[in-house]
């Protein structure tokens, strides 16, 4: 069991936000990246709504997680949106939603 759980973790990439992870990326085939955040349940649907309205196709997991198929075209083209993502995820905005009492992104998977 220990293997085939390394042999998956091994081919993603993961990004630890305020000492968790936060998103993990793995190649898909023509190009394209399977890309999954993980956003909390503070904030969710306005995040989704926001994409969707930003016209990003973004599923969904567990009212926490955000998941993208995209290539390297589409980012560039919704770049905006994207950012707009990442700076809800960036340790400033955790910590400044910790001060002003709005519950963090959860932390438990």
């Amino acid at each position: 069991m220990e293997r085939s759980r390394r042999s998956i973790f091994e081919a993603y990439i993961s990004l630890a936000v305020g000492g968790f992870a936060r998103v993990w990326v793995t190649k898909r085939k023509e190009g394209r990246a399977f890309i999954e955040v993980k956003y909390g349940e503070t904030g969710f649907q306005e995040a989704v709504d926001y994409l969707n309205s930003a016209g990003i196709s973004v599923g969904t997991r567990s009212r926490k997680y955000l998941n993208f198929n995209v290539n390297l075209q589409q980012l560039r083209e919704k770049a905006t949106a994207h950012e707009w993502l990442a700076r809800r995820l960036s340790p400033e905005s955790l910590k400044s939603n910790a001060r002003a009492g709005v519950s963090q992104p959860s932390t438990s998977t």
